[in-house]
């Protein structure tokens, strides 16, 4: 899907501790090389590779891996939550 972002687009990404980042360096690599906005979404609040993108969600103040992913799941409940009630009758 990176690879078919145009400059009108928004890429979501989505990584609990920042490990999609070194994971996937070519997917972030051509979301960054297409000019689109971009909103990375994390739990993980001293990932330094972020600052590539143009927009950072940091969900926690702090990092607190005693709480494992669920500020993470929260989130991207909420979102999808709001995006649905937002659209879901939108034609």
């Amino acid at each position: 899907m990176a690879l078919n972002l145009k400059k009108n687009d928004l890429a979501l990404v989505f990584s609990s501790f920042g490990t999609f980042l070194s994971d996937s360096p070519q997917i972030i690599d051509e979301i960054l090389k297409s000019g689109c906005d971009n909103i990375f979404i994390t739990q993980h609040t001293e990932n330094m590779t972020t600052s590539s993108f143009k927009n950072i969600l940091n969900i926690t103040k702090e990092n607190h891996v005693e709480a494992g992913n669920y500020p993470f799941l929260f989130i991207c409940e909420f979102l999808v939550r709001r995006y649905y009630s937002l659209f879901h009758n939108k034609k």
